[in-house]
């Protein structure tokens, strides 16, 4: 009987606040290490199953009592949720990896409720999106700007993804073949506007797939600005592939890791036809895991329909707003 629920990498990052908000369901929390499960159960007094999982090569024999399946960690191919689909479980994916949704949405998802972009950016800039675009006159083109703390501690997943990101061309529903960091924007924070630039992050291909006269662009940057001018300039000056060398890489994650300018401050920004609409806070990873753990509830307590489904299916700005406490500021 498919009666419980598999968090995979659960007692990570954003995986605790999930299981924390599933604390009372039937649940497993699946990872690599039982020893690091097991003391973080310990320590959060929840009740679960632990179970030894490689999803690069999972036993297939530990999903049979599964109804919904929960992975926090990054993968590099689709044959979960593959399975997931043929058996009609529910899946929900905290990855901000474009590469690998652009493989999920490549195949044909008709059995199962599949959940995609949960987070910042894919995510709340989703639904900022979403709800911009209901006061829009089409044709429209969405900015969406993303700017994080230089004081904000950030995980080697994310780190090693936004290095990437750095050296890699991506194509754009407007703009065909695009390097990061090339277009330049800006948006407004306090009482300053701030640089941001074009970056690869998935929220906008997302919405760039089935919306006709919209169209979408995602720009990033930093909260110390001239940092995001200085990535920009590199790109114009065709020196981005500093990015690729080991030891520099080496730098910039204990950097990260132990920042030393800027704040932990956040922002995401839905702007367009002079509208706006805006959340800002603290603690990015913290964010990610709240909102995750919202959507999360929806998806153990909620029959959502088949197919792959985005934040917006799933919970509004204004009930995720109330359910975990930040202010959406607007601009009309």
């Amino acid at each position: 009987m498919r009666d419980k629920i598999m968090i995979v990498g659960g007692h990570g990052q954003v995986g605790q606040y999930i299981s924390r908000a599933l604390n009372g369901e039937k649940l497993v929390l699946a990872g690599r290490s039982q020893e690091k499960i097991a003391a973080f159960l310990k320590t959060s007094h929840i009740k679960a199953e632990i179970r030894i999982v490689d999803i690069h090569t999972p036993d297939w024999a530990l999903l049979e009592d599964i109804r919904a399946l929960i992975v926090c960690v990054d993968q590099t191919d689709t044959k979960l949720i593959q399975y997931c689909n043929n058996n009609e479980m529910a899946y929900m994916d905290v990855t901000a990896n474009s590469d690998f949704i652009q493989k999920v949405y490549d195949l044909t998802i008709d059995r199962a409720s599949i959940v995609l972009g949960i987070g910042l950016a894919p995510g709340i800039t989703n639904l900022l999106a979403h709800e911009l675009t209901k006061k829009l006159t089409p044709p429209a083109e969405v900015q969406l700007h993303v700017i994080l703390g230089m004081g904000d501690k950030h995980g080697d997943e994310a780190i090693s993804w936004t290095l990437k990101q750095f050296t890699t061309p991506y194509t754009h529903k407007k703009y065909n073949q695009l390097k990061p960091l090339s277009l330049a924007s800006s948006t407004r924070y306090k009482n300053k506007q701030l640089p941001t630039y074009n970056f690869n992050f998935v929220d906008q291909h997302m919405l760039n797939r089935n919306r006709e006269g919209m169209v979408y662009t995602t720009y990033f940057g930093f909260d110390v600005a001239f940092l995001s001018r200085l990535l920009h300039l590199m790109q114009k000056v065709n020196v981005m592939g500093v990015f690729k060398w080991p030891f520099l890489q080496f730098g910039i994650r204990k950097m990260m890791k132990k920042p030393f300018m800027g704040s932990d401050m956040f922002m995401a920004t839905a702007e367009a036809q002079g509208k706006a609409l805006k959340v800002v806070g603290k603690d990015e990873a913290k964010f990610t895991g709240l909102v995750a753990a919202e959507v999360a509830k929806n998806l153990a307590g909620s029959k959502l329909r088949p197919g792959l489904l985005g934040i917006e299916d799933v919970v509004t700005l204004d009930q995720l707003s109330k359910a975990i406490g930040f202010k959406v500021i607007q601009r009309d």
